[in-house]
């Protein structure tokens, strides 16, 4: 009789964990925060729990939950989403239009490129788009240059909001070597905006006949942070959708053209 019973112990224990599930939600800070529960709770429980213990992050309609690509909203199920032990749910939050800086890096050749970037992301990020644009501006016999704000070096770790910067104002690249430096116009410049539904905008200087991948990137990567692509939504411009291979000389695009940004809709 005992070993019946613990043969029928055995085979109901399994069953009874399969009832929950351990999940893990991560953010772009690297906070790492798990937590088991039902498999039939909404999982707006987990919402709750990343808020509760990340009182920084505002709940509402600041963020999303995602997982392999879609939403998770909070009125589903583990069950519902097919969801196991380990699974990982992805939390993006907005960026602010106040959390974002637009900058002018002008260099020693006469080149003036916009770029927006948040507040707290280092300088590095201004000096990595500059390298990109002009990838041989370090071996064209200047010997590279110095980044100056307001007459002062600027380091790669330091931020904007460190620097108290505003919107517009100006870093330069001056040359490490003296000497006569001639104004490039060897390569067509335009810079572009992004708007999206909450008045964010991003600008960004590109060359025109380059595919305009890398500013939709930028955009996800500024305000809704790296990887967020898979948020979805449609880039559009003078009503047509635009994609990444599109060029602005292809849409012949002026200066103070705006690209529209549309998320999806849930």
């Amino acid at each position: 009789m005992s070993r019946s019973l613990g043969k029928a112990e055995k085979a109901a224990k399994p069953a009874a964990m399969e009832q929950y599930v351990t999940l893990v939600v991560n953010d772009q800070e690297g906070r790492r925060l798990t937590r088991t529960m039902r498999r039939t709770d909404k999982l707006q429980a987990m919402m709750d729990f990343y808020h509760d213990l990340v009182p920084a992050v505002e709940r509402g309609d600041d963020g999303v939950f995602m997982r392999c690509g879609r939403r998770i909203l909070g009125c589903q199920t583990p069950e519902d989403c097919g969801m196991r032990d380990g699974d990982v749910i992805r939390f993006f939050p907005n960026i602010k239009p106040d959390m974002l800086v637009t900058l002018v890096l002008q260099d020693f050749r006469g080149r003036s490129l916009i770029r927006t970037m948040r507040k707290t992301d280092g300088m590095q990020v201004l000096m990595d788009f500059y390298a990109a644009m002009v990838p041989a501006a370090g071996d064209d016999g200047d010997g590279g240059g110095v980044f100056l704000y307001r007459g002062e070096p600027v380091a790669a770790e330091q931020t904007p909001a460190g620097l108290k910067m505003a919107n517009w104002d100006r870093v330069y690249l001056v040359p490490r070597r003296r000497g006569e430096v001639k104004e490039d116009k060897s390569v067509d410049y335009i810079t572009v905006r992004v708007r999206d539904d909450k008045e964010r905008m991003i600008y960004c200087t590109v060359r025109r006949s380059e595919q305009l991948k890398p500013l939709m990137d930028l955009y996800h990567a500024t305000v809704l942070g790296d990887g967020a692509s898979i948020l979805g939504g449609a880039f559009l411009f003078d009503g047509q959708r635009l994609h990444g291979r599109h060029t602005p000389a292809q849409l012949d695009m002026e200066v103070g053209d705006v690209v529209d940004y549309l998320p999806e809709q849930i």
